[in-house]
């Protein structure tokens, strides 16, 4: 069902968004443009080209270490004083934040944009942060009294939200994940394989192909993967591609990675991807990996019903709620060696690539249709942005 929105004149809102544009964040921004009298600050260097760039100028180009950090918690401090000044200066209905980086700053900052718009509106997309202290949930504790509104995304969120800060549910909105439109007609740039001319391989034959793909983080348990992936290392039909860039301290996958590299049926790459890559790597792709060992809800799971993929994912969070529509057509395990291996067994000795695809191509249309994004973010407009529901 279409919903419609029938207003006098538009929200103006500002929505602050500080992570690499993935599809939620594109879509989104793409959304608030379309349906409020909406402008996005990012980050410089991003692909969203209607966006204002304010974060992160010089440290996004530098290479990894302390003095990054260093220079990177002076310019987040710094643009948000600067974005304080057009928030005072353009009397904004909604400021809309997402992905706070520094949280004693967070909660100054968020106070100050507050006292000088309508409604402030922030999005919890990992109510409780992974691997949080008792300390910790306690701060974020302080920092969601300062919103009006606070959006989680999925029933495990909200109820996570509702056990550690029960004082606080009234400002809750649930809100889902959206999912583009398969673009079936777009193709792979051929250039890239000289790139990645292991993938080579995959193009001339018939093999089966896993993916794990996206930020690499402990959480998301690639570890357990690559480690499982060692009952498969010998087979010629099968393939695993892990792209992504690794971030927080991930110890646990050094020796798995040095291990896997040995491996011929395997191609990581360990970075950041373009978009171009990222319509690579799904199209050659036949099963998307997702075997988290916690998440509150996940861009990987959209991304795959985006390109016509299925999926092989365990049951965290609200992705156990997201799937459940489409449960005939994508694959579950448990975030363990043994039931990851048991699955990927599974699948290579019962299900061929076009099974596969048809997999894919049936969860994609019923995830489009029950999740819309023009549908989820007019609700939000509703929801959340108008400033008669305060």
């Amino acid at each position: 069902m279409e919903h419609k929105i029938y207003m006098s004149e538009k929200e103006k809102v500002l929505l602050i968004d500080t992570c690499e544009p993935n599809e939620y964040s594109i879509e989104y921004a793409n959304r608030c443009r379309q349906y409020t009298d909406g402008t996005v600050i990012r980050k410089y260097y991003t692909t969203d080209a209607q966006s204002i760039p304010i974060f992160y100028k010089f440290s996004e180009k530098m290479k990894p270490g302390y003095f990054r950090l260093a220079i990177r918690l002076i310019e987040y401090i710094i643009s948000y004083f600067h974005i304080y000044r057009m928030v005072c200066k353009n009397n904004y209905d909604v400021v809309h934040i997402q992905w706070p980086q520094v949280l004693w700053f967070d909660k100054f900052i968020f106070k100050k944009i507050k006292n000088k718009c309508k409604k402030l509106v922030y999005t919890a997309h990992d109510p409780i942060p992974h691997e949080s202290t008792e300390k910790k949930i306690k701060q974020f504790g302080e920092l969601y009294k300062i919103p009006d509104i606070i959006i989680v995304h999925g029933k495990a969120c909200e109820e996570q939200f509702i056990a550690n800060y029960p004082n606080l549910v009234d400002k809750l909105y649930n809100q889902k994940f959206g999912v583009t439109p398969s673009n079936e007609t777009e193709k792979i740039n051929n250039s890239l394989i000289d790139k990645h001319p292991k993938l080579k391989e995959i193009l001339e034959t018939k093999k089966i192909v896993f993916a794990f793909l996206g930020q690499i983080s402990p959480y998301k348990g690639l570890d357990i993967l690559l480690d499982a992936w060692e009952e498969f290392k010998d087979r010629e039909d099968v393939f695993l591609l892990v792209a992504g860039k690794t971030t927080n301290n991930y110890k646990d996958l050094e020796n798995s990675f040095n291990k896997a590299t040995t491996y011929s049926n395997i191609y990581i790459f360990n970075n950041r991807y373009t978009l171009e890559e990222e319509v690579l790597f799904h199209k050659l792709s036949d099963v998307i990996v997702i075997p988290y060992r916690s998440a509150s809800m996940s861009a990987v799971l959209t991304s795959a019903a985006q390109y016509n993929k299925t999926v092989l994912t365990t049951k965290v969070g609200s992705i156990t709620e997201y799937i459940e529509v489409a449960k005939d057509f994508v694959f579950t395990c448990e975030c363990t060696k043994d039931s990851i291996k048991e699955k990927i067994s599974n699948i290579i000795y019962n299900f061929s690539k076009e099974s596969l695809s048809e997999k894919g191509k049936n969860f994609s249309k019923i995830i489009q249709d029950e999740y819309n994004w023009d549908n989820i973010f007019q609700d939000v407009v509703i929801n959340c942005y108008s400033i008669d529901k305060q």
